[in-house]
């Protein structure tokens, strides 16, 4: 054996070794100083994080507020004790409603909110009791953090509890995930979100159903329904030059003794805390029937989403308002317009949740 050629070999598989093993660790140590990507923290880690360092400063200023108050009865001060027990109620209600929103606890969420924007009251007038400006000063900072965790509180609900309002919940990076939530309209979006049919739970949409099916157009109806058409396949400029000329045969089609609001603004109600608008609302005898949202073309939002989004708000706000109707079902066609496509909804409220059931889709 030629001990010069192993020699040389070992040589070679040694210097190979060591080459690798500088680059893993070379590899290992760039890897080590590049940047970690982090997740954005969103309002619920942020609120979580300002919980976590809040019991102590509720404790302490709890504390130096009965200590004060004990202090104020003993000098008589009547005024400062009425202040003071005040003080000590609304910080302590505070504190708790900040434990459960730590339990990720959120109802009931608009009166915790209120009470969070609320804080601690100021005293009306200068306290006269020994030693007030270190309770005084404790108060302010505690306000401070009440603040913070109002404004976080707020976003969580935004972005968890309160669905947005109907222009936004058409937007298609919108209503996928809220209608993953429990406050989903079930409108078979997607098909899992669905209620019983229409048809079962009110009888004018079984009539609805017999009378598009059996019942003759008449004359007038059959030229409104051809011209319509013909001219929703057109191009209109904005969205509003496409709602005008449906609403031009909507009105033929449906005769002068219906009302037709435009525009007409939902306030919230129940569960809500964004204002929709209704594209439009068709009444007849101060009563709603119809309500119709419009999106200029295909792609440019989806006008079913929100029509049932308007739907919801309008639902809430009858449930806030204690409305008869409400017992009923609230029930109302939707009328749904991207571009050529006319989508005609059913909406209903079965006591629990809003169904919204397509009943004829057109072209």
């Amino acid at each position: 054996m030629d001990t010069t050629s192993s020699s040389c070999g070992g040589a070679v598989q040694q210097t190979r070794k060591r080459t690798h093993d500088s680059a893993e660790i070379a590899s290992s140590v760039a890897s080590s100083q590049q940047p970690t990507k982090r997740k954005k923290p969103d309002a619920r880690d942020s609120l979580l994080a300002v919980l976590s360092g809040l019991d102590i400063q509720f404790e302490t200023t709890l504390s130096n507020a009965r200590w004060l108050l004990d202090v104020a009865k003993q000098e008589s001060l009547e005024t400062d004790v009425t202040y003071l027990n005040r003080v000590i109620f609304r910080l302590d209600a505070i504190a708790n409603a900040s434990k459960d929103i730590a339990k990720e606890d959120h109802k009931p969420f608009a009166s915790r909110l209120t009470l969070l924007r609320n804080g601690i009251p100021p005293p009306m007038n200068p306290l006269d009791v020994t030693d007030n400006d270190v309770v005084i000063d404790s108060l302010d900072s505690c306000n401070a953090s009440i603040s913070t965790i109002a404004d976080y509180y707020e976003k969580l609900l935004d972005d968890q509890i309160y669905p947005p309002s109907a222009s936004g919940y058409a937007k298609p990076s919108i209503w996928p995930e809220w209608q993953k939530k429990e406050t989903a309209i079930l409108n078979l979006r997607p098909a899992k979100n669905q209620g019983l049919p229409l048809s079962t739970l009110h009888p004018i949409f079984a009539q609805f159903r017999v009378s598009s099916a059996k019942f003759p157009i008449t004359p007038e109806g059959l030229h409104a329904a051809h011209h319509l058409c013909i001219d929703m396949a057109d191009p209109y400029d904005t969205e509003k030059d496409r709602r005008d000329a449906f609403e031009f045969y909507l009105r033929r089609f449906l005769g002068s003794s219906f009302t037709y609001t435009h525009g007409f603004s939902i306030e919230p109600g129940l569960a809500e805390r964004h204002t929709s608008t209704a594209g439009l609302l068709v009444s007849w005898q101060e009563r709603a029937v119809a309500e119709a949202e419009y999106k200029h073309d295909l792609g440019e939002g989806d006008a079913l989403m929100q029509a049932s989004r308007v739907y919801q708000s309008w639902v809430n706000q009858l449930r806030a308002k204690n409305s008869s109707i409400i017992n009923h079902g609230a029930p109302l066609i939707l009328l749904s317009v991207m571009g050529p496509l006319l989508i005609i909804s059913g909406g209903f409220y079965d006591g629990k949740s809003v169904i919204v059931e397509p009943l004829l889709t057109l072209v």
